[in-house]
């Protein structure tokens, strides 16, 4: 237990050090939608100006002009890093503070270099790659939506694109992370496909897909659980974290990368156009 703590101990004294003598910080972020690492620098003038112990972690409180700006958090220990953060509540941060969780033994290798295990407060950073296939996504969708007279919905709704299994026509499906579902009713505006009704399969009523075109029901298992379904890549949320709008994001980038790269559709051809 003491091992850990002077990791910790001397870790945050590496950052303090850092940060006091002006050093570049480099942020070294995981891309949502696909997990490429990318680069950021992070601006001058961030000092210390609180320290604290808090259960497994040493909490440094960042302030840049007089302002609150980051809280690192470094935390150490041997049980997996990913039962260490599932174990600890989302910190309840200044809108507009970012909350950093960074390991000990990778800050004592340069504490230069911050490459966070778990980030709040802080909008998601995507790739020219995913950016791209979220265009060439977005234009997909919206003629879908021409063509079926159904609207692109935004927030809570997630919308991918799907062949219905009876009629073969291309189609719009929804989905969003009521906690109640599928029994609850869906959030409103509700897209006039998605219907309570009857399903043999299962036996019982529930808020479902439908086709446009036939009114056939589309399965659930098919649309999130099969590869073909445009929400298999989506929903890889854990579990302290909350749905909001940076969530339904990340969620509409992972399934437009599936359609447009991945097993939900047909990569695009070198001629098209991806362009801003």
């Amino acid at each position: 237990m003491s091992g850990g703590k002077s990791v910790i101990d001397r870790a945050a004294e590496r950052a303090r050090r850092a940060l006091a003598a002006g050093e570049e910080i480099l942020l070294i972020l995981r891309c949502a939608g696909c997990g490429a690492e990318r680069e950021r620098r992070v601006r001058p003038g961030l000092r210390v100006v609180e320290e604290r112990a808090e259960g497994a972690f040493r909490t440094l409180l960042l302030e840049r002009e007089g302002r609150p700006a980051v809280r690192l958090k470094i935390f150490s220990g041997r049980q997996p890093v990913e039962s260490l953060l599932l174990e600890h509540e989302p910190e309840r941060a200044p809108a507009g503070v970012s909350v950093l969780y960074l390991h000990a033994r990778e800050l004592l290798e340069d504490p230069r270099r911050w490459r966070p295990h778990r980030v709040e407060g802080m909008r998601p950073l995507f790739c020219a790659s995913c950016r791209e296939a979220f265009r060439a996504f977005r234009r997909q969708a919206e003629e879908v939506s021409r063509r079926t007279g159904v609207p692109l919905p935004g927030f809570p709704y997630r919308y991918g694109i799907a062949r219905c299994w009876k009629c073969g026509e291309e189609i719009l499906a929804f989905a969003w992370t009521d906690e109640g579902w599928p029994k609850a009713e869906p959030p409103s505006p509700r897209p006039r496909t998605v219907q309570w009704r009857f399903s043999r399969t299962i036996g019982s009523s529930y808020w479902a897909n439908t086709c446009p075109f036939c009114g056939a029901i589309q399965g659930d298992w098919f649309l999130h659980h099969e590869p073909d379904g445009p929400f298999f890549a989506a929903f890889q949320r854990e579990p302290w974290e909350k749905d909001d709008p940076w969530r339904w994001l990340e969620d509409m980038v992972r399934i437009a990368r599936w359609r447009i790269e991945g097993g939900a559709g047909r990569r695009f051809p070198p001629e098209a156009d991806v362009s801003p």
